[in-house]
């Protein structure tokens, strides 16, 4: 038993874990200077602004996948559970004013649960219960949004809603903060909370955390409740910037927030999470594709760079699972 718990904690604390981590923080600083010195006024205040404007749903898609990744699993379905909770949230503020805007997390919590119920529960892999949820959410977005329509805020709060989106605190964009903010509220429920340290014991190794008592089956759909609030938490930035509920928005950005994870040191073995690591990553993720757009380059060779990208954060992930193996065996 002891041997299992040791392992837990030595992919917790790993130097690969950590190697893994500085890669995300160099890259991210070596696209920042590359793309600085290449295209004039990108390294300006005003673009960096811009990118800290634009990179929280991104980043928040990427801690909740941080936080089923760590449990041995992942959602594909974080886009379309993003785009129902947009369209949810902009309902509710049509009919109860700003304070609908806790329709969009709510939203994204009742479906993460259930994603962790078919997962945990009733053990469906991850890649069959969350494609399932991935069409369920977007058709049912499209469905309640008038076969595809965008639904608009209107009135007062849509004004709210852009003060707050184009508001900022020490050249801080909000969003940002709350992002920020977020970020370490996960870290602390993470490191101090015992509901958090368990799901590293149950990604390390699950029959272990079986034998001591841990529960499971409860940490697997609190991990998967976690990464559907995040999602809608993201739906709420998009909504705050587009000041509309957009039943078509998140395509494409699971496999980015899966990137971004991985190249923040998550093991899709389980077990290893960092959330600052994963902050570097989505930062990272944006900073390029931020570059790209500066750059007026075709979109296809933007997906092309991002298609590299995630090859890269598989191979890093392979290349710490070995080195991982090798000092558990010693």
């Amino acid at each position: 038993m002891m041997t299992n718990v040791s392992t837990t904690t030595a992919q917790r604390w790993s130097p690969t874990g950590i190697l893994s981590g500085a890669a995300a923080l160099i890259c991210l600083i070596a696209a920042s200077i590359g793309f600085s010195m290449a295209l004039p006024n990108f390294g300006s205040p005003g673009n960096a602004a811009n990118i800290l404007l634009q990179f929280g749903p991104l980043a928040l898609l990427a801690l909740g996948q941080m936080c089923v990744i760590l449990v041995r699993g992942f959602d594909i379905s974080v886009g379309a559970v993003l785009a129902l909770s947009s369209v949810t949230a902009a309902l509710a503020i049509e009919q109860f004013g700003i304070f609908g805007l806790i329709a969009a997390p709510l939203t994204g919590l009742a479906l993460g649960v259930l994603n962790g119920i078919l997962v945990g529960l009733l053990s469906i892999p991850p890649i069959i219960a969350t494609l399932g949820m991935l069409l369920f959410a977007r058709g049912l977005a499209l469905l309640i949004s008038n076969n595809g329509q965008v639904v608009l805020v209107t009135g007062a709060p849509q004004m709210q809603l852009l003060d707050f989106s184009f508001g900022q605190f020490l050249s801080i964009p909000y969003s940002a903060l709350l992002t920020f903010v977020v970020f370490l509220a996960v870290a602390i429920f993470l490191k101090r909370m015992r509901a958090g340290r368990r799901l590293f014991l149950i990604g390390g190794d699950p029959e272990a955390a079986r034998l001591v008592g841990t529960p499971v089956i409860r940490g697997i759909v609190l991990a998967y409740g976690l990464c559907g609030s995040l999602a809608g938490l993201a739906a709420v930035l998009i909504l705050t910037k587009t000041g509309a509920g957009l039943p078509t928005d998140g395509v494409g950005m699971e496999l980015n927030a899966i990137a971004a994870a991985v190249i923040g040191g998550s093991l899709l073995t389980g077990g290893v999470a960092s959330p600052l690591r994963v902050l570097f990553a989505a930062l990272f993720i944006q900073v390029v594709q931020s570059g790209l757009s500066f750059s007026a380059v075709s979109p296809y060779a933007g997906e092309v760079v991002m298609g590299l990208v995630i090859l890269i954060a598989g191979l890093l992930d392979q290349i710490t699972r070995r080195k991982l193996q090798t000092i558990t065996m010693h």
